[in-house]
């Protein structure tokens, strides 16, 4: 270091001996350098350095203890800092189980990953605007996470901080209200509102294909006397019992339907002409007359079934059911037995 009227310098020395052969050295050569711009350079890296690490201290210890999960990834995906939250959420025991794995590994649905799973985040932290992903826990549960992202600054590099939530409660929460705004509580089939809207939907269909549909409307003969004999607990589980055998003998191209009480609905898709609709119904008879084992009863089951076909008998959803229940009402005149609509 050589101060100068100028200020101070910092110089760079090399020194050299210079001898003559048999004789002690008296020179030595001084090459100087002057490094005062690189010194300063490195002082203020140095400075830079120090706050970028006070600065990443004071974001763990703001982010460390917040009750929502906080992940920090670079622009690639790679995490490089979760807080206490993040390690809970993911089902990991500690952080260097999550730092450094990419955050698509945490995506339940990995075959989007990565392309259209940035795609998505990056619309979303344009918008600044939250949105629900599916992600895999390390110990195999899938969660659903409320996720919000925003860009940031860690470590000196342009990075992407995840505020995640979970709420796998809520939306479980919310799609059980939605499942019974459509379906029947006891036997989880669907219910009369939701039936219309298919029946509506195959008869659109149908008009394009040119082919038939069948509604079925049945029920149970004698069900009250199960309910008055054995108990509503007993009745409860025959109707499980019958909805599950329905469902399982009507074929993969029919919906069945519970509208209450011992009453169900079936609708036929492709029915091209009414020995189609004979032979569904010839086994349905068949298998769902099998007795029913619940608790200490064996209980046998006969059905009454009335009948109605498109376009021949109705057009419309209302019409078709209505026309089907007219068609019960003759075949319960005589009981275990089957209808069709005639006019």
């Amino acid at each position: 270091m050589i101060t100068t009227p100028d200020g101070t310098i910092v110089c760079e020395t090399v020194l050299t001996p210079v001898c003559a052969e048999n004789e002690p050295c008296r020179i030595i050569v001084a090459v100087m350098r002057d490094i005062t711009e690189r010194k300063k350079r490195e002082h203020e890296l140095q400075k830079m350095k120090q706050r970028l690490k006070a600065s990443e201290e004071r974001y763990r210890k703001l982010v460390e203890f917040l009750p929502e999960a906080i992940i920090v990834f670079n622009r690639e995906g790679r995490i490089i800092y979760v807080n206490i939250a993040a390690v809970k959420l993911l089902g990991a025991k500690q952080k260097k189980d999550i730092v450094g794995n990419f955050i698509w590994k945490f995506l339940y649905n990995q075959a989007q990953a990565p392309k259209k799973m940035r795609q998505r985040w990056q619309k979303a932290l344009g918008v600044q605007s939250s949105f629900i992903e599916e992600l895999l826990r390390l110990d195999g549960k899938m969660i659903y996470s409320e996720v919000l992202l925003s860009s940031i600054e860690y470590g000196g590099e342009p990075a992407i901080q995840g505020i995640f939530r979970d709420v796998t409660e809520r939306i479980n929460y919310e799609r059980q209200l939605e499942f019974l705004a459509f379906h029947d509580p006891l036997t989880g089939l669907p219910n009369r509102r939701l039936f219309l809207d298919i029946v509506s939907q195959s008869i659109e269909e149908a008009k394009q294909t040119k082919k038939g549909l069948a509604v079925m409307y049945l029920d149970m003969d004698h069900f009250k006397d199960v309910n008055d004999t054995l108990g509503h607990e007993i009745g409860d589980q025959l109707l499980k019992r019958f909805a599950k055998r329905l469902k399982e003998n009507i074929g993969a191209n029919a919906v069945p339907c519970r509208i209450g009480g011992d009453e169900f609905l079936v609708l036929f898709k492709d029915i091209k002409k009414r020995a189609d609709i004979e032979k569904l119904v010839r086994r349905l008879y068949k298998n769902i007359q099998e007795p029913y084992k619940i608790k200490e009863y064996e209980i046998k089951v006969t059905i009454s079934i009335g009948i109605a076909v498109y376009p021949a008998d109705g057009t419309t959803p209302k019409e078709l059911i209505r026309r089907a229940d007219q068609a019960l009402y003759e075949a319960k005149i005589e009981r275990n037995s089957y209808r069709f609509y005639i006019q």
